[in-house]
């Protein structure tokens, strides 16, 4: 090399980085970069008022759940045991990597569920939501009684009209009519032709006999048996 000329700089003169040989711990050192640098941005974010975080709770029916509290033995209670019992159920904080963790996780899995375990999460909820109606707490009996010598017209047989009456029926309000033009009853969502009549050209892209409802087991049982 000519003298007076300096030598380039080790990265140019390679052309590229060198890399460690393995074992050198350099690999560990960006891994512990990543997660600072995760942490640095949920400080941001924590800090931005229009984030808000909330307490986590894992989805699966026997994994712990964000609690304080313990079985007798010390160990944790799954999510079916607390809500069944929920004075197991204390919040327990959380630090915000650790949620976050837990929501990619839940992503992750929620990606492989084919859509079999999802029909069968729904209605798994839909249970769920019928028995909190049926346990859910009693109208005030003052006000009942107020309404029991009054009549009701209900306005359509369509699923609305009919849910309407089971509503009624459940707090003890039987004096109501349902008011349907039509030959059918159960609109778009359950229907059902009465005295042997049965769709026109016009009313067949209402049908949809497969469309899940809410009430349709106990409609059926109330209005059609």
């Amino acid at each position: 090399m000519p003298e007076g000329r300096q030598s380039p700089e080790p990265e140019r003169q390679s052309g590229k980085q060198q890399q460690s040989p393995p074992g050198s711990g350099q690999g560990t050192d960006n891994a512990d970069n990543k997660e600072q640098v995760n942490a640095d941005q949920l400080q941001n974010l924590s800090s931005n008022p229009k984030v808000k975080f909330i307490d986590w709770i894992q989805t699966a029916a026997n994994t712990p759940v964000s609690t304080t509290k313990r079985r007798p033995d010390g160990t944790f209670p799954g999510r079916t045991e607390i809500a069944t019992n929920p004075a197991y159920f204390e919040p327990a904080q959380y630090s915000n990597a650790t949620a976050v963790a837990e929501a990619q996780q839940a992503l992750d899995d929620f990606k492989g569920l084919t859509s079999e375990r999802i029909k069968f999460y729904a209605t798994n909820i839909f249970q769920a939501h019928k028995q909190a109606y049926l346990q859910q707490k009693q109208p005030d009996e003052v006000f009942v009684a107020q309404v029991k010598d009054k009549k009701f017209g209900i306005l359509g047989a369509g699923i609305t009209g009919l849910f309407t009456a089971l509503i009624l029926d459940s707090v003890g309000i039987h004096n109501w009519k349902i008011l349907e033009s039509s030959h059918r009853i159960g609109g778009c969502m359950l229907t059902s032709y009465l005295n042997g009549t049965s769709p026109d050209d016009g009313q067949y892209h209402e049908l949809d006999l497969d469309h899940p409802s809410r009430c349709s087991h106990v409609i059926k049982q109330r209005f059609f048996v």
